[in-house]
């Protein structure tokens, strides 16, 4: 049951790059680059939707 918690957890959460390789050393490779792809679109999203905050917030302001 803890494992399938892990599991979970490690494709809800986000995690800083350098944990990707990490983590993932026992997988086969098409594996890692799934998760490294999967992890660089999931930080440009988030960095998208802060920049589109700002930009409403800063709107808000004038």
């Amino acid at each position: 049951m803890q494992n399938r918690q892990n599991r979970n957890d490690y494709w809800t959460t986000a995690r800083p790059m350098a944990d990707i390789n990490i983590e993932n050393d026992n997988q086969k490779p098409q594996l890692k680059l799934i998760n490294f792809v999967y992890a660089l679109i999931l930080s440009i999203l988030k960095q998208k939707e802060a920049q589109n905050n700002n930009q409403i917030k800063s709107k808000k302001c004038k």
